[in-house]
């Protein structure tokens, strides 16, 4: 749900795009995401929803690479300790880099777009940053506390959904697919 509300409000000055969830088409799929990068993930999932609809698909996949864990906990991190509390999650992680002088992280995102054209598109985005060696913020989601934007100084939890809404890697993913659906008159 949190991403669905990203796009609603990245996608709110295009009147003519409407965002829907699976739940809103009435489609229920839960594709395994066993592809070895965000590209692959997303146009698993992609290609799982356009097989049931006409209509355009976009689908994600978004992670978190920290450099000094070999890109941990990268395409994994929502499976990271499963049905654990993401604050339990980002505690763990800065448990992690104790001691550690490379805070260096990325946030990825990949969205595949299918039903546009006769083969899927994709468009990513990185947001570069550093973990904290805390918890701040009380928006956002998932990792957000814990990851420093380097665009604003503050960890995406500490933005308003404006702001995140500007520099995160969803929404430069987002960017990158409206400038094509502007370039080719789409939207």
């Amino acid at each position: 749900m949190h991403k669905l509300m990203e796009y609603r409000s990245i996608f709110q000055d295009y009147p003519n795009v409407e965002i829907k969830s699976l739940k809103d088409v009435n489609i229920d799929i839960n594709p395994e995401e066993n592809g070895d990068s965000f590209h692959a993930n997303s146009l698993i999932k992609a290609l799982a929803a356009a097989q049931l609809t006409k209509e355009i698909v976009l689908a994600d996949d978004s992670g978190l690479t920290i450099e000094e864990l070999n890109g941990f906990p990268g395409i994994n991190s929502s499976r990271f300790m499963h049905d654990v509390p993401y604050d339990v999650k980002c505690n763990t992680i800065i448990e992690m880099l104790r001691d550690k002088k490379n805070r260096r992280a990325q946030f990825h995102c990949v969205i595949t777009v299918c039903n546009l054209l006769d083969k899927p598109l994709q468009f990513e985005g990185i947001s570069h940053g550093i973990i904290d060696d805390k918890i701040t913020g009380k928006s956002g989601f998932g990792y957000d506390p814990i990851f420093i934007s380097l665009a604003k100084n503050k960890s995406f939890a500490s933005l308003t959904e404006e702001e995140k809404n500007k520099v995160s890697h969803r929404a430069l993913a987002s960017q990158k697919l409206i400038s094509y659906l502007k370039e080719n008159k789409l939207i």
